[in-house]
């Protein structure tokens, strides 16, 4: 069937941490690229300008949220910020707006916010999509695409909703498809959200869920109806990629000099079943890549680009570390890699991790989530607080980076069992490099206990009807978790000890230099900092200058925001 669209721009919009290029539209380029498409890829994410008013919101919540909710600010923060968007891309009167502003503020701050500083931050809100309004277009017009498609996670759905609204009102012709991460949990297929989502969403013309490659290439091959909006990996009868076939990611289009480690991948999916998340029902099933294969990729990679830190997106790096490790030590190549690591029993051996150690491995990303044996137990982990003690230190003994992540208010979880998670961090404070804790979410499809939990429990909306239209999501509080105000008090309380600690929790470069000189300084056989593999990030400038909104831009804006309704 002949093409009918072979120009496709495929964009990650912000926010998401720009650390490496993103994988998902590079994997997505590359293929589409193989089957003789003009495809590029573009990070937005890349852009200082914008990521400036992210940083300058948070800025302005260190001002505003008391001292004592301020917890892990920039993971709470960024939930205001990104739901801020939202709200703002979707009000229709400024009565309306404030109380749903006051609404997500106080859904993680637990406190009153003024009309003033509401006033300050959308300020802040207004100059950023201007800035990306503009930033868009522009790239629209230089690459005149027939198709743009965006990588959705909630960090970067305001932005890419908004893209599409602005294609639709300047370029009609152009067809707008959406995919990503968002619809494996918050916005699976069929539940309440994803409905609402759908209702609302009307500039986009496709949304794929699940492995993008195929249903992307099949889209644009002509064999699904023009009117088909949502597409899954069922209407090609779960047609999955052969990741024994050579790699097709596409990173020509990044400027590298702006990330501190590529991306490099040995698998999708993930064999285990942790209560939570959503990687087993995403991907479908586990699959790997060839060891052989992946190596090379690494080592044409630093051949080309001459990055010594590669980032494997794997869900778990478990199941081939001994033979990623071997190899790398056989051809003798300068390479270093941060990976999700399971705790296990192969974890538990000094042998195995010194052999990681030599291989390259440079941070391991340990899923602890708790310090409670009762709590580990109803999240099926599968493993036990001695494992995870044992781990810890053969880790930090080795002198890899251990970065720890935490989930607070699972099910489970009572005070006394949240007490153990604090003294676990305190028993294990210099075997920490890094301890990151996110609150429990409950998805009503997507996690692997998600169906059990709902059948047998109860869940309510945190935000109201109205709200919730106009964040185009709701979030859900499960009755058998712990009150939300309570779980966010805890978070609070876990990120008090890191500070205490000087335990780090590390989002910017510079954040990043002091956690390396403190595990530097508490082990000498430590892997090198991230500044000396990238010496080139020392001369950048990763502070933004407060940036005050104008007037006159922001009475313009919102002037084509009502024209464009």
């Amino acid at each position: 069937m002949e093409k009918r669209r072979n120009k496709v721009l495929l964009l990650l919009a912000p926010f998401w941490p720009p650390l490496s290029p993103p994988m998902g539209i590079s994997c997505l380029s590359g293929y589409l690229k193989k089957h003789g498409y003009d495809a590029f890829a573009i990070d937005m994410n890349g852009d200082d300008a914008l990521w400036c008013y992210h940083n300058n919101y948070l800025k302005m919540l260190h001002s505003i949220v008391p001292k004592d909710k301020q917890g892990n600010i920039d993971m709470t923060g960024f939930e205001v910020f990104i739901n801020h968007l939202r709200l703002y891309l979707a009000k229709r009167n400024n009565e309306q707006y404030f109380m749903m502003v006051e609404e997500i503020y106080r859904a993680v701050f637990f406190d009153n916010i003024s009309k003033k500083d509401i006033i300050f931050l959308t300020e802040i809100v207004q100059d950023y999509l201007f800035m990306f309004k503009k930033k868009i277009l522009q790239l629209i017009s230089t690459h005149k695409p027939d198709v743009v498609g965006f990588s959705l996670f909630n960090g970067s759905m305001a932005s890419s909703l908004y893209a599409c609204e602005l294609i639709k009102k300047y370029f009609p012709e152009i067809l707008t498809i959406v995919g990503g991460g968002i619809f494996s949990g918050q916005l699976t297929q069929g539940n309440y959200n994803f409905n609402m989502f759908i209702e609302e969403a009307k500039d986009i013309d496709h949304i794929l869920i699940g492995e993008g490659e195929r249903l992307l290439l099949y889209l644009l091959d002509g064999r699904f109806d023009d009117t088909k909006k949502v597409i899954s990996l069922e209407d090609i009868k779960f047609d999955l990629l052969d990741l024994c076939h050579p790699s097709y990611f596409d990173f020509e289009s990044y400027n590298m000099d702006n990330y501190i480690q590529l991306p490099i991948y040995a698998s999708r999916g993930c064999p285990f079943q942790c209560s939570f998340c959503c990687e087993t029902v995403n991907w479908i099933r586990y699959r790997k890549r060839k060891v052989e294969q992946v190596v090379d990729d690494m080592e044409n990679l630093y051949k080309s680009y001459k990055k010594h830190l590669y980032f494997f997106t794997d869900s778990l790096i478990n199941p081939i570390v001994n033979e990623i490790s071997n190899l790398i030590i056989e051809r003798e190549l300068p390479l270093y890699w941060d990976s999700y690591l399971r705790v296990s029993n192969e974890t538990c051996q000094m042998n195995l991790v010194s052999l990681w150690r030599q291989g390259g491995m440079y941070r391991s990303r340990l899923g602890v989530e708790s310090g409670s044996q009762i709590v580990l137990d109803e999240m099926n982990k599968n493993i036990t607080v001695d494992q995870i003690r044992e781990t810890i230190k053969n880790l930090a003994n080795a002198g890899i980076k251990t970065t720890t992540y935490w989930v607070i208010g699972h099910p489970g979880e009572t005070e006394e069992e949240f007490q153990k998670t604090l003294d676990l961090i305190y028993d294990l404070k210099d075997y920490i490099y890094e301890a990151d804790c996110n609150p429990f979410n409950f998805y009503m499809g997507g996690q692997s206990n998600s169906d059990n939990w709902f059948s047998k429990n109860k869940a309510t909306g945190i935000y109201s009807d109205e709200c919730a239209r106009m964040l185009l999501s709701q979030t859900w509080q499960l009755d058998i978790a712990s009150e939300r105000r309570v779980t966010y008090e805890r978070i609070n309380r876990f990120m008090s000890l890191c500070k205490e600690l000087q335990i780090a929790n590390p989002y910017s470069i510079q954040q990043i230099h002091q956690a390396d000189s403190r595990w530097k300084s508490l082990w000498p056989n430590a892997v090198p900092m991230n500044m000396e593999l990238n010496e080139r990030f020392l001369e950048k400038n990763t502070q933004c200058d407060a940036y005050r909104f104008s007037l006159k831009r922001g009475d313009q804006y919102e002037k084509e925001r009502e024209e464009a309704y």
